[in-house]
């Protein structure tokens, strides 16, 4: 079904959004739908959220192509490209990433779990 929606976005040069598209698909199947949209005959966009990492990488995306979602302590949300860092030329975005280099890491905090509550 997927690939029928991502079809269609690129012959009418539109765009298609997508939450959480990494779920239930393969990593290669993924990288499939994701190379569908580098037809040169295409302005057609694929837009989508994904908490996979596994294509971060300069083969696949350009700086400018990644973005991260940061909350503050309020729970506003910041949005950041890749490209809005410095990155050396043999950095791996991933493991960067990984490391809380570019934000949009979650807050990990113990929590206490009180009885009866």
């Amino acid at each position: 079904m997927l690939f029928i929606y991502a079809r269609a976005a690129i012959l009418s040069n539109s765009s298609i959004f997508v939450d959480e598209l990494n779920i239930k698909l393969h990593p290669l199947l993924l990288k499939f739908i994701i190379d569908l949209f580098y037809d040169e005959d295409s302005t057609a966009q694929l837009i989508y959220t994904t908490h996979d990492t596994t294509l971060m990488d300069r083969k696949f995306f350009r700086r400018d192509q990644i973005w991260f979602v940061q909350k503050d302590e309020f729970g506003y949300s910041e949005l950041s490209a890749l490209s809005d860092f410095k990155v050396r030329s043999d950095a791996s975005f991933e493991k960067d990433y990984l490391a809380g280099v570019y934000g949009g890491i979650p807050l990990l905090k113990e929590f206490v779990m009180k009885e009866g509550v």
